[in-house]
């Protein structure tokens, strides 16, 4: 994460320095960090479930809310993966409709 620090905006880098302090402190759940993020606008939000999806590559609400990010920048393709990504690790029929539901609601 420290790496990434260099050349970001003060909001950005606020939001990356909590989730590295909340990660070396206290083995801070991908949960905590995707919540930093999506206090943030779509391109800061989306380093952010990056970094989160290297913590747990699995988490699907990390999935899902990368997918919005991408889908709100201008590629919906790639938003639309991480959608199905986030469908795919769900083994609940329901949750896969609410997953599917959610990202259409934020993305029109």
């Amino acid at each position: 994460v420290a790496r990434c620090l260099d050349g970001l905006d003060s909001l950005h880098l606020h939001v990356l320095r909590a989730a590295a302090e909340l990660t070396a402190e206290s083995s801070a759940s991908a949960d905590d960090i995707v919540a930093a993020a999506a206090a943030v606008l779509p391109p800061q939000a989306e380093a952010d479930c990056r970094a989160a999806l290297t913590i747990h590559p699995l988490h699907l609400r990390t999935r899902l809310i990368l997918g919005v990010c991408l889908h709100l920048q201008g590629d919906p393709k790639a938003g639309q993966k991480q959608l199905e990504l986030a469908v795919m690790l769900s083994q609940d029929a329901n949750q896969q409709r609410l997953l599917r539901d959610w990202y259409q609601r934020e993305t029109r």
